[in-house]
């Protein structure tokens, strides 16, 4: 009676153990709010999704996962932390790791707007090569039209608000944003 106490102790805590391993599927962003990224859990494998690509992570152990760039050769993996976290690291570096976690389902964070900051993040980009005395205007007004469709709100303000300080640093006229399709107005004249 003892050995099938002990067995059905042992079976549950596994059980309870691979429970709380399992991650969602869904975004999973850093504590600052600065990167975002989607991740679809399948049984030997994790989906990566980021703004620019798709990546799929190989498993190699019982909570760790392998990425080899075919570009660089550089080896990135992934561990779960918990059902709700993950850690991103190199393995020569394992100790400077970066924690992202669990912020809903993929469908809970999607917004249409996202494409549309996309373009304009890429029509800025465009107006930096094409005019290069302007090259820092452009480029910062494509990084907030970037960081609008990519962040969550509090990093997308963080990121517009220094954005904005630049550009108030660099432009004539300080009352007008030169890019008020990607910095809202409000805020641009929020910011001194």
């Amino acid at each position: 009676m003892l050995k099938m106490l002990f067995a059905f102790f042992m079976a549950f805590a596994s059980a309870v153990s691979t429970a709380q391993s399992k991650l969602s599927d869904g975004n999973y962003v850093t504590s600052d709010g600065f990167y975002t990224i989607t991740l679809e859990f399948k049984k030997d494998s994790l989906v990566v999704i980021e703004p620019n690509r798709r990546s799929v992570y190989k498993k190699i152990a019982e909570k760790e996962f392998s990425f080899i760039h075919p570009q660089n050769g550089i080896d990135y993996r992934i561990q779960i932390l918990d059902s709700n976290k993950i850690a991103t690291f190199k393995p020569a570096t394992r100790a400077s790791q970066t924690i992202l976690g669990f912020v809903g389902k993929k469908e809970e964070l999607i917004e249409e707007d996202n494409i549309q900051y996309l373009e304009i993040a890429s029509k800025y980009l465009q107006k930096a090569q094409e005019e290069p005395d302007n090259v820092q205007v452009w480029s910062f007004c494509s990084g907030v039209a970037s960081a609008r469709a990519t962040y969550n709100n509090d990093g997308f303000r963080n990121y517009a608000v220094q954005a904005i300080k630049n550009l108030k640093l660099i432009i004539v006229d300080k009352s007008k944003c030169p890019c008020e399709d990607a910095i809202p107005k409000d805020l641009w004249d929020s910011i001194e």
